[in-house]
């Protein structure tokens, strides 16, 4: 007699890429920072601008693969990513954070410059 056999796959990869982008999103506003520090080329503003539009551009596809991450672990029979997948949707919701407190400064840095002339 022969035993069925289940085949599990490689795992959910969809959630460990969801925590490798939330990762970096979460680092690039201050890889922006570094660069207006060590480089003559990228000024402050710059540096800012970019890293916060990186992290938030990383943040919505680490929220992006977190979801589809989760649905793959619910659709399952094993359930392995969900804990990936969650530590994704969270690293993305902080990167998007950081990405938006990187705006909010850069445009109250604008009006308040505007408004000092």
């Amino acid at each position: 007699m022969e035993r069925a056999q289940t085949d599990v796959g490689e795992g959910n990869v969809i959630a460990a890429l969801s925590v490798l982008a939330g990762a970096l999103a979460l680092l690039a506003a201050p890889a922006g920072v570094l660069a207006s520090r060590y480089s003559n080329l990228v000024t402050l503003h710059t540096g800012i601008a970019a890293g916060a539009i990186a992290g938030g551009a990383l943040a919505v596809l680490a929220l992006l693969l977190a979801r589809r991450g989760r649905w793959r672990a619910a659709r399952s029979v094993v359930a392995r990513g969900s804990g990936a997948a969650r530590n994704g949707r969270l690293l993305g919701t902080l990167a998007l954070a950081v990405a938006i407190a990187g705006a909010i400064a850069l445009a109250t840095n604008a009006v308040l410059t505007h408004f000092q002339q």
